[in-house]
């Protein structure tokens, strides 16, 4: 697949993740390499451009925690694709950025099957491997986003499992628009490895 190099200053956002509930409690963590006295300052938005909420800090604090009033729910039927940027500052000076997209929506494996958002899921799903004959893992964007809609609109499905190996952001992405769940499996096939082997792929 394609590949980019990012060219930044020593101190960057090395990483952003959000875990929002349908509740609208949702907690951040965001690692700044060489923090130093740099500021960070976070900005949470609507699929329909309102911002729902602000935070800011230093930048070598890494858990943040913001509770949204009546957020925008991600469901099946309506897939509301939040955004959270958070920048770094040196005083006005803008160092870094980094964006990410994300949902508000809760998913619970309990005994009598998968609920989101409190709500039991019949799941109807399939399996994807990313591997085109003839063309192999070269393969553009617009085809990975497509196989995610042929398994929603075209095969009725709520969900799909992808492969052992990471898959293309822009299937990720694509789900996330159009309401599909993906079960992700971690790196790896027919192995378990060693304490830290599993640590890495716990985190």
């Amino acid at each position: 697949r394609a590949v980019t190099l990012e060219v930044t200053e020593p101190s960057r956002i090395a990483d952003l993740f959000i875990h929002a509930k349908h509740t609208g409690e949702a907690a951040m963590q965001i690692t700044v390499e060489n923090p130093g006295e740099l500021q960070i300052a976070g900005e949470m938005t609507a699929p329909d451009g309102r911002i729902l909420g602000r935070l800011s800090g230093k930048a070598s604090h890494r858990d943040y925690k913001i509770t949204i009033p009546a957020p925008p729910v991600w469901s099946i039927e309506n897939p509301n694709v939040c955004s959270f940027t958070v920048r770094l500052l040196d005083g006005d000076r803008l160092v870094d950025e980094k964006a990410v997209t994300f949902g508000f929506r809760t998913i619970d494996f309990r005994a009598d099957g998968l609920y989101l958002n409190g709500e039991r899921i019949q799941l109807r799903g399939l399996n994807r491997h990313q591997c085109w004959p003839y063309l192999g893992y070269a393969v553009p964007d617009r085809a990975q986003a497509l196989d995610a809609d042929i398994l929603k609109f075209e095969l009725g499905c709520n969900v799909v499992r992808t492969s052992h190996y990471p898959q293309s952001q822009h299937f990720i992405d694509r789900c996330d628009e159009i309401g599909l769940l993906v079960f992700t499996e971690i790196p790896g096939w027919q192995h378990i490895g060693d304490e830290e082997w599993q640590r890495i792929a716990l985190e």
